[in-house]
């Protein structure tokens, strides 16, 4: 069976499981690229970087080839005199004597091909979660599922406020809302130290302006929807999603209470 020597496997293996990574990370720049890019640029920088990527690997694939042809012939030491050993006669020419086959120690192609696969496939895999984990808890863009029993509302003034959905992921509780008024002027609902999430057992969760896709300010007549995302989660049973101040409002606060359940699939999830 073919062999390939130690040292150069663990290069070969070593640099296939870095383009593999490169690879995952370039596939998910560019569909985060692509996602709000036009029509034009989705067509040209998919098939190009996958030209590139399959470029990498066959290059990789020809120089391990290549090294392994190119191995150094062992050398063979001449014979030494020993016991018994007579001067030989004037014009007398040894025999030439077959060279032995060198003698080849490193891995077996077939094993060397496997453990890659094993190991790049694995790591990839393994990058490929830690990414989108890592990616998902930062921008707070986790799946979940909607926990809330009824869409319920809440009124102060000219404002009705709806929640329309409350989406409960692993690191958070998502809340989608609607906000319409018919006030005169716009109406601003700012996060940061004014709304706040709460269940019945008291336990209240801070909204996270970053995380959230939430524009502050209300314009009359429009019905605004958006998506208020708390780190943290709620046990099941009533909470309440309220704003201490609503400007320019002179009864300045607003309250909708809520009820949330979770789906049997989803109460293994960590609380």
């Amino acid at each position: 069976m073919r062999r390939m020597p130690g040292g150069l496997f663990a290069q070969a293996m070593l640099i296939a499981m870095v383009v593999e990574v490169v690879g995952m990370a370039l596939t998910m720049a560019a569909n985060f690229v692509t996602d709000s890019a036009a029509q034009t640029w989705q067509f040209v920088l998919v098939p190009s970087l996958a030209l590139v990527i399959v470029g990498a690997k066959a290059g990789i694939t020809a120089m391990i080839k290549s090294t392994g042809e190119r191995q150094q012939q062992p050398e063979i030491p001449g014979q030494q005199p020993g016991p018994g050993w007579r001067q030989p006669r004037p014009g007398w020419q040894q025999p030439e004597r077959p060279q032995p086959r060198p003698r080849r120690v490193g891995i077996p192609l077939a094993a060397g091909l496997l453990v890659l696969l094993v190991f790049c496939g694995g790591g990839g895999l393994a990058a490929m979660y830690g990414v989108g984990y890592g990616y998902g808890w930062v921008t707070g863009n986790e799946d979940g599922e909607n926990w809330l029993v009824a869409r319920a509302s809440g009124e102060t003034g000219p404002l009705t406020l709806t929640v329309r959905e409350v989406t409960v992921t692993r690191h958070f509780t998502k809340v989608a809302v609607t906000a319409k008024h018919s006030n005169d002027m716009s109406i601003s609902l700012s996060l940061y130290q004014n709304c706040r999430l709460v269940a019945a057992n008291g336990r209240t969760l801070e909204p996270d302006n970053l995380r959230s896709d939430w524009s502050e300010d209300v314009a009359p007549g429009v019905a605004q929807a958006g998506v208020i995302t708390f780190p943290g989660r709620l046990p099941e049973g009533a909470a309440t999603l309220s704003f201490a101040r609503v400007w320019p409002l002179q009864r300045g606060a607003i309250a909708v209470p809520i009820r949330i359940r979770a789906p049997a699939a989803s109460s293994a999830l960590p609380a």
